[in-house]
């Protein structure tokens, strides 16, 4: 759980859910992470779980861990694409302009 995901303030007051989300992401990650502890811990042998489901459970817990993972990132890429925003033109889009125009002796 290291890297925190920075909004830019400019993205926080376009699109506020952006740090909402990440905030929920790190809750939910930290979440996964003690569940799949916690199922790890669980003895087979005292009867209150199988191998089996213990082993399911690990796994669950894991992929979810992972998906939020993927969300959260998924979000950063998103912060990091509205960096590119500069006066309210799509830097990327523009920089596909200025490209195709070089291509064509514009």
């Amino acid at each position: 759980m290291g890297s925190k995901f920075v909004v830019t303030e400019q993205l926080r007051k376009d699109f506020p859910m952006l740090g909402e989300a990440s905030a929920d992401m790190e809750k939910f990650i930290s979440y996964a992470d003690r569940l799949e502890a916690e199922t790890m811990a669980a003895s087979g042998s005292e009867g209150d779980i199988t191998d089996s489901v213990k082993e399911n459970g690990v796994h669950l817990f894991a992929n979810f861990r992972d998906l939020s993972k993927t969300f959260k990132e998924a979000l950063q890429q998103t912060s990091d694409n509205g960096k590119k925003f500069n006066n309210g033109v799509d830097r990327t889009e523009q920089d596909n302009v200025d490209n195709a125009n070089k291509s064509f002796g514009g």
